[in-house]
């Protein structure tokens, strides 16, 4: 198996932090590394995190989401990166070992997962995880630009080759300009260079905002209006 280092990106995730590492560090595959990317966190999260033997690297403000992946890959030692967050929760012993099972095949540039609503999810979140469609059932390979494959490769739950980081990292002008879609931006790069993005519904997260029904719809808009120039730029 090829080592893996886990990002970690958070800001004060006190609450989630420790169900996170501890779901990572008991792993059927053990990571090479677990990096903490921290953007200035003021809370315990920090303090926890050295308790699960995470190398902890700064992120600056003013934050940017491509550039806190750049910087914390810049520091990993693994040839496969995988992506969460400090408030997504891997589900299952075999959630690495699947995501390294995806790139057996060479032309494979980045596998995610799904995203359930945990326990904290707000109705409206737990209704809008039910009706996205990238809760898939099972495995999705994604071969070509498309509309309706928007959120492809979510860094909530993702996993990508670092020889081809290296050749095209993710887009920080893109994430500064629309506050996001580097994820989905990186994904279309390489479907278009003949490389397959994979959704595994085994390399899945718990992940919620607790949204209520205004803030979701505002998220959601966003993610949308993110979305569309990344689109227009590969087709």
């Amino acid at each position: 198996m090829n080592p893996v280092s886990v990002i970690v990106r958070c800001k004060n995730e006190e609450k989630t932090i420790s169900s996170c590492l501890k779901s990572i560090r008991s792993q059927s595959i053990k990571p090479w590394e677990i990096i903490l990317a921290d953007n200035l966190s003021t809370d315990s999260t920090r303090k926890i995190a050295r308790l699960y033997g995470c190398k902890i690297i700064n992120i600056p403000n003013p934050f940017n989401h491509a550039g806190s992946c750049n910087l914390a890959i810049k520091s990993s030692k693994g040839e496969i990166i995988v992506i969460t967050n400090g408030h997504s929760i891997p589900i299952g012993r075999h959630w690495l070992e699947t995501a390294l099972t995806c790139f057996k095949d060479p032309k494979t540039a980045g596998v995610f997962g799904c995203q359930h609503s945990g326990n904290s999810a707000s109705v409206w979140e737990k209704i809008e995880k039910k009706i996205s469609g990238f809760n898939a059932r099972t495995i999705r390979k994604y071969h070509r630009v498309s509309f309706r494959s928007g959120g492809l490769l979510s860094t909530a739950c993702a996993a990508i080759r670092k020889d081809l980081w290296k050749k095209y990292p993710f887009n920080e002008d893109i994430s500064q300009k629309l506050g996001g879609g580097e994820d989905t931006d990186w994904a279309f790069h390489f479907i278009k260079d003949g490389y397959t993005i994979v959704q595994h519904p085994n390399f899945s997260v718990y992940h919620s905002h607790n949204d209520s029904l205004v803030k979701l719809t505002h998220r959601l808009s966003k993610y949308a209006i993110s979305y569309l120039p990344i689109y227009l730029k590969y087709i």
